[in-house]
């Protein structure tokens, strides 16, 4: 039998309908209008800017401040309700030392100044022990009656390079604050007039009597001065007039001493001086003004 054209082509145009419509099926499953329209959490609202500028530093760590060590300390020292700075003085060697509920200042003539702030200490009822390194303070409550014939509320002992250096301290506002307060040495000055020749006649150049006081027994101390208001404190027999020593000191130092005008010139080894009390013999005078 033989076919017609037509019949002949059925088959072929069935396949490619067949194909057609698969084509066209797959088609509508990756059509463009179906894809989701981009959301808030699509990749690229994701991306994570970097700071800028200062946001890369880090803020910074504040730490409270630490209280110092001498504040610290000096919150609970009790120097029995005296008012402070406490000054002190001593003799053999002469030394005069500060105190006040941070540091101490200990001065020696001649001698580096030692500052330093207190690191420890201890209280009781009669005795307060400060301590900063290899330097003790010890304060003690008791009347002290310094060399010079103040009197002071306290005494003190400063040990030092294995020295322990007594006197008296009291506080700077008060009666006998600044040991030895122009106390009245004009009587002094006749008994010790073989010690002070050999003090004025050690410094060579003309010297001012500013105080005396006595030491240990047989000796007596003083304060010179020179025309220009340097100080020296000299030391000797009130026999003999062997000179123990005569050494420089400050005004701070001499405070210790002197705390008003009086002054005694020697004559023949002091300045001439007018004015002031003459004393017998034409000894010198005390208490003189004018000098050159």
């Amino acid at each position: 039998m033989f076919r017609t054209e037509t019949q002949r082509l059925l088959p072929v145009c069935f396949s490619l309908a067949v194909l057609m419509a698969a084509c066209s099926d797959g088609a509508s499953m990756t059509d463009v209008s179906e894809v989701p329209a981009a959301t808030e959490t699509d990749a690229t609202d994701l991306l994570i800017e970097p700071p800028q500028g200062s946001e890369l530093e880090a803020e910074p760590l504040e730490l409270e401040e630490p209280e110092t060590l001498p504040e610290a300390v000096a919150r609970d020292i009790d120097f029995w309700n005296l008012p402070l700075p406490l000054l002190a003085s001593g003799s053999e060697p002469f030394w005069t030392a500060e105190v006040d509920r941070q540091w101490i200042v200990f001065e020696r003539p001649g001698l580096p100044l030692i500052e330093v702030p207190i690191e420890a200490f201890e209280n009781s009822d009669e005795q307060v022990t400060l301590t900063s390194g290899d330097l003790t303070v010890s304060l003690t409550r008791s009347a002290c009656v310094s060399a010079s014939g103040s009197e002071n509320p306290l005494s003190m002992t400063i040990a030092y390079e294995e020295i322990d250096y007594q006197g008296c301290a009291g506080p700077s506002d008060s009666e006998g604050a600044h040991v030895g307060e122009d106390a009245d040495w004009k009587p002094l000055i006749i008994s010790s007039l073989t010690a002070i020749d050999a003090c004025l006649e050690a410094a060579v150049e003309p010297r001012l009597v500013r105080a005396l006081y006595p030491r240990e027994p047989g000796t007596i101390g003083m304060v010179l001065e020179d025309e220009i208001g340097q100080l020296e404190e000299c030391g000797a027999d009130l026999q003999t007039g062997e000179l123990y020593f005569l050494d420089p000191i400050s005004q701070q130092q001499a405070q210790a001493w002197i705390s008003g005008p009086a002054s005694f010139a020697r004559a023949g080894h002091s300045p001439v001086c007018e004015g002031g009390s003459v004393l017998e013999n034409g000894i010198g005078s005390y208490h003189p003004s004018g000098c050159k």
